[in-house]
């Protein structure tokens, strides 16, 4: 897992999601989206609490490259990944870092 600034493409095996969207197609509303291939509750919840600013998406990649889940500015930069067991607060540094403090209401 890491803080990362590159750019979403080359992103490897995952630009295209099992069921047929893209990640341009995610992208088209401009916003933060935390992918997360292995549908982890922790997550889910932490893209909860940033509102419209984090948009949540849960599904396996075409091909998997390894990781489990990733971060995505809304100018499509990755922010942050991770290829094991995310750590939650590694991904709260990086969401605060570039869509400001949670929602813990």
């Amino acid at each position: 897992m890491a803080v990362c600034d590159r750019a979403l493409y080359p992103f490897p095996g995952a630009t295209k999601m099992v069921y047929g969207t893209t990640l341009d197609e995610l992208m088209l509303d401009v916003q933060g989206m935390l992918l997360d291939f292995d549908m982890n509750a922790s997550l889910k919840t932490l893209a909860s609490a940033y509102g419209d600013r984090i948009k949540y998406v849960w599904g396996p990649p075409k091909e998997h490259a390894g990781m489990r889940a990733a971060l995505i500015r809304p100018d499509g930069i990755v922010a942050w990944t991770s290829d094991s067991d995310p750590d939650c607060s590694e991904l709260e540094k990086a969401a605060a870092q570039w869509f400001g403090q949670a929602n813990l209401a």
